[in-house]
């Protein structure tokens, strides 16, 4: 019995290890979210569609952050359609947030299909993967990778319009 005691006793410990290592972070280590904030059509060519995704940065920790860049990626409907990259640096306050517009080239041909699948559906989920790059001072840029899935009704929302053709 003491034996059964003890093994238990040893795994109870070891999962306390596990689970607070699992929530311990580094003191200096800021704590970002990322999510969509607005999306607009810009520019329509034959293979490329040109979209500026505002993307909103969350910053949770009680310091303020400074964003040196990033990069992000967008799938609709399980359909990478897209990345969207930017060097901007962008001061976010501490328990605030802020919003970087990003340019996305979106593919045409991978979007044909989604195009014709959105436009008979209601409900559209995506997801957006970033990489954000935070500077750390003199220790350089601290790479934090986020992300983000939801879902979109598109009747409550209008639809989505797509722009014109450019000459």
């Amino acid at each position: 019995m003491k034996v059964f005691q003890a093994r238990i006793s040893g795994v109870l410990g070891l999962l306390a290890l596990v689970f607070g290592a699992g929530c311990a972070r580094a003191p200096d280590e800021p704590v970002l979210e990322v999510g969509l904030a607005n999306l607009r059509f810009t520019q329509l060519t034959v293979f490329e569609t040109t979209a500026v995704l505002d993307i909103r940065l969350d910053n949770l920790s009680p310091g303020e952050i400074r964003v040196t860049g990033g990069s992000h990626r967008v799938t609709v409907n399980g359909i990478k359609l897209g990345r969207g990259l930017t060097g901007e640096t962008l001061p976010v306050p501490r328990l605030a947030s802020a919003v970087q517009p990003v340019e996305f080239h979106l593919k045409n041909l991978s979007m044909a299909r989604s195009i014709h699948d959105l436009s008979r559906s209601r409900w559209v989920d995506y997801e957006l993967e970033s990489i954000v790059y935070v500077a750390r001072p003199g220790r350089g840029d601290r790479t934090i990778r986020v992300r983000r899935t939801g879902q979109l009704d598109l009747q409550a929302m209008g639809g989505v319009r797509m722009p014109s053709a450019v000459p």
